[in-house]
């Protein structure tokens, strides 16, 4: 069953890295927050918006199944959701592949696509692009082939090994992408076309119908890969272990630029801000794990130079998102407080600009760690997908 709890929560001010500034006010926040899906969840989750709706992508791990749910963007969250859609099984073999769940999603225009890999057997994997089309409808009850057009059905059915189930009036095209191997990426690039990057070795790159090319002779994800977008910019960040670096990449016209984000980390979260003289520039949050603390680099004049400048500390945190706001940026993260006798606490937090100084907000805790998170900020709301024991979507007013 589903849940809507509403809970105001009062945090109290403080300087980062320092003490409670005397005069701040607190920050204040209305959180709704709604349960999508219980007990069975499992991540990495992934949320974005297309349109009037937010996509909550997520495992299933009763079914080792792909699951969408939709959530409708409103002045709050509704009382109950439809229950989540299965998209495809993605994992038939058992022990669990340790990749299992693995999936990069992007959205424009009201279509979403999902680019995930699913183990057919234990010694065959297949990576798959579905993508829905905006307004497609598809016949109750029918079944689709690999390669051919269908719709997603409830989260508990089965779907033929091969192919995706369809119940409802929602279509999915599935495509095949070779040779298989982890996804990375998708982007919407700025001239429309859709970007899938994936790990079978190199870092392959396939825009739109066109083969694949190189961008990386040798590549292993270490993070997830997380978009950045502002204008006609696309890009996207991903730790590779190979090199044990954080490596951008970025779409403006023509042939992308990269680079390298000397001394990030795995856990990061990018963002677009303009620079001094307008331009967009690349800012990156990211966690030290040694130093316990949180960084924030930008991206100077010469865009393989990043400045870096200490955010706050923290301990313990597995997730990050930033965005610009109010003259600075905005930072979500989570953190492990402990509480004696072996116990700790997960909290996820808000930290949001107050001139040179910011203010902080617990916005959840809970004995069980956060398992994944993802964040999507629309106009002045915040929209955070969190998984612990449950997959909760969590709404707070700025």
């Amino acid at each position: 069953m589903l849940v809507k709890a509403i809970v105001p929560f009062l945090a109290v001010s403080l300087f980062a890295l320092s003490g409670c500034p005397a005069g701040r006010a607190p920050l204040r926040a209305r959180v709704d927050s709604l349960v999508i899906a219980a007990g069975r969840p499992a991540g990495p989750v992934s949320l974005l918006r297309s349109g009037g709706l937010l996509f909550a992508v997520f495992s299933d791990s009763e079914t080792t199944s792909l699951a969408v749910s939709e959530i409708p963007i409103g002045p709050t969250l509704a009382p109950t959701v439809a229950p989540p859609r299965l998209i495809d099984k993605i994992d038939t073999a058992p022990p669990a592949s340790p990749w299992s769940g693995e999936h990069a999603c992007a959205a424009s225009g009201g279509s979403v696509s999902i680019l995930y890999l699913d183990r057919e057997r234990e010694d065959k994997s297949v990576l798959k692009l579905a993508t829905r089309t905006a307004g497609a409808v598809a016949a109750v009850g029918a079944v689709a082939a690999v390669g051919a057009v269908a719709a997603v059905g409830a989260v508990g059915a089965v779907a033929a090994v091969g192919a995706v189930a369809a119940v409802g009036a929602v279509q999915w095209r599935l495509d095949i992408l070779e040779p298989a191997g982890r996804p990375v990426a998708l982007l919407v690039l700025p001239d429309g076309r859709l970007a899938s990057l994936w790990a079978p070795g190199p870092l392959l790159l396939r825009a739109g119908s066109a083969s694949p090319e190189t961008l990386l002779e040798v590549f292993q994800p270490g993070s997830r890969a997380l978009e950045f977008t502002a204008g006609d910019t696309r890009g996207f960040t991903v730790f590779d272990e190979a090199s044990r670096q954080l490596l951008w990449y970025s779409w403006t016209a023509g042939a992308p630029s990269r680079g390298v984000v000397a001394d990030a980390g795995a856990v990061q979260a990018p963002t677009l801000d303009l620079s001094e003289t307008g331009a967009p520039r690349l800012a990156v949050a990211s966690y030290d794990s040694s130093r316990r603390r949180i960084y924030l680099f930008q991206q100077t004049q010469d865009p393989q130079r990043f400045t870096r400048v200490t955010v706050t500390m923290a301990l313990g945190t597995t997730a990050l998102f930033c965005a610009p706001w109010a003259g600075g940026h905005l930072f979500l993260y989570d953190e492990t407080r402990p509480l004696g006798r072996g116990k700790a606490a997960s909290e996820l937090s808000l930290l949001e600009p107050d001139g040179a100084r910011y203010r902080k907000q617990v916005l959840s805790t809970g004995s069980a760690p956060l398992l994944s998170v993802s964040a999507v900020l629309v106009d002045r709301v915040l929209y955070i997908l969190a998984l612990r024991q449950d997959l909760a979507l969590m709404r707070v007013e700025l």
